[in-house]
């Protein structure tokens, strides 16, 4: 009888651990195969028509990662106004269930250019505020989800939303978006560093509505340029003022200093010409938004002490009394500065700096303001510091501009009034 030939265990091992890599591969090309199927499948392209706006999802307008398999992925649309008029939309993802922090959303354009990046969270998630279209105008774009660790699932929604319809006046929107509050939690002249939200109040035409302290949601885009509302005027126009500065500095008045009448006849002052020229430059393209309204001024000095005359208005904070009506003199304009009345509701002080309130901007050094302080060979007006404080300066000085502006009552307007989705005049 033959013997068996015996194998040799360190062979029998070997052979062993090579089959099961073979198999361990095998599997795995098998299933890389199946998920590149599964996330390369083809997407038929989804049509929506929302009034005259018609919106073109070429890769689906649903975002579906299961077992990510790529680093990013890719979805393209297109935004077409397939009417007569200009048309208002906005960008969301919708329904978005994400299970992993730190998942990024890019929006890109046609040309590439970045239009916005995002965090995704649950819910909703806002791309773009509203954005305007031209007749016969189309806008194309591409979302890229950037899942870097391919480990979570994501899905949501990608929504295109017709702001055109039902349009509200910018006076609505900020009234239904915000409580009425009847006082401040703080005292005028004194700072505010909280949100104390949008109060009732007088002015010279009736009931008017000031924010006040650290407010996050009076922040209104015209022209590629950002303001921040003061408040809502008696006769229910806007009160806006720029949060960017003029590039350069300028004298309130460069000539006849002392003349006191300037104030009320300010086309004859240096810093009217260069308020005028910025309009021109900046805003007269929507000339038609804008109202002339009066810009309280004072060219009363009344209060005489030692050689030095002081105005009206520093002789009412002295003795606490501040308001939002004029009782000096004014100026009727489509644009002007801030009174210190005005500063003082939204949050300075006259007693101390304050820089946790919403006309504070680091990157705006001094400004001037529309309120005289004194008068002795040369008049004074009041700034507001690049710190915060409220000081005095003579009016041959240079300091910054920030203009202001009376928005019509009856302008129409989209938005939150957020940084992120500041509110946008519908012209």
């Amino acid at each position: 009888m033959q013997k068996m030939k015996r194998i040799n265990p360190y062979k029998l091992i070997l052979i062993m651990i090579v089959l099961t890599f073979v198999i361990f591969m095998t599997s795995g090309i098998t299933l890389s195969y199946i998920n590149s199927k599964e996330n390369t499948k083809q997407i038929s392209a989804i049509v929506f028509n929302e009034g005259d706006l018609a919106i073109n999802y070429l890769d689906g307008n649903e975002i579906k990662i299961e077992y990510p398999f790529n680093k990013s992925y890719e979805y393209n649309f297109s935004v077409t106004n397939t009417g007569t008029n200009k048309i208002y939309y906005s960008m969301y993802l919708k329904n978005v269930v994400v299970f992993e922090k730190n998942i990024k959303v890019r929006l890109l354009n046609d040309k590439k250019d970045e239009l916005d990046q995002i965090t995704l969270v649950k819910g909703e998630n806002l791309l773009q505020s509203v954005k305007t279209i031209e007749p016969g105008v189309t806008d194309r774009y591409k979302i890229i989800v950037n899942n870097k660790k391919n480990k979570t699932d994501i899905s949501a929604l990608i929504s295109i939303n017709n702001e055109s319809n039902d349009n509200k006046t910018l006076q609505d929107l900020i009234l239904s978006d915000n409580s009425i509050n009847l006082n401040s939690l703080t005292n005028i002249n004194e700072k505010a560093s909280t949100n104390e939200g949008l109060i009732k109040g007088q002015d010279d035409y009736g009931t008017s509505y000031y924010f006040r302290g650290n407010v996050n949601n009076n922040y209104i885009r015209i022209n590629d340029m950002l303001f921040r509302i003061i408040r809502i005027n008696g006769d229910g126009t806007i009160r806006i003022i720029l949060d960017e500065k003029i590039n350069n500095k300028y004298s309130f008045n460069t000539e006849n200093i002392e003349d006191k009448n300037m104030l009320s006849n300010l086309e004859s002052s240096s810093i009217y010409k260069e308020l005028n020229t910025w309009y021109d430059e900046h805003l007269k393209d929507y000339d038609d938004l804008f109202i002339g309204s009066s810009f309280c001024s004072d060219n009363n000095f009344n209060t005489i002490n030692k050689d030095i005359k002081y105005s009206d208005s520093s002789s009412r904070y002295s003795n606490n009394n501040y308001t939002l009506r004029c009782f000096t003199s004014s100026f009727l304009s489509k644009v002007g500065l801030i009174s210190l009345d005005e500063l003082l509701f939204a949050g300075a002080s006259l007693k101390e700096a304050n820089t946790e309130f919403y006309l504070y901007n680091k990157d705006i050094p001094s400004t001037w303001t529309m309120t005289s302080y004194s008068l002795k060979n040369k008049m004074n007006m009041y700034i507001f510091n690049t710190d915060g404080s409220i000081k005095t300066e003579s009016i041959d000085k240079t300091n910054n501009i920030r203009p202001v502006l009376n928005v019509k009552t009856t302008s129409e307007a989209k938005g939150e009034g957020t940084l992120e989705n500041p509110y946008i005049l519908v012209k």
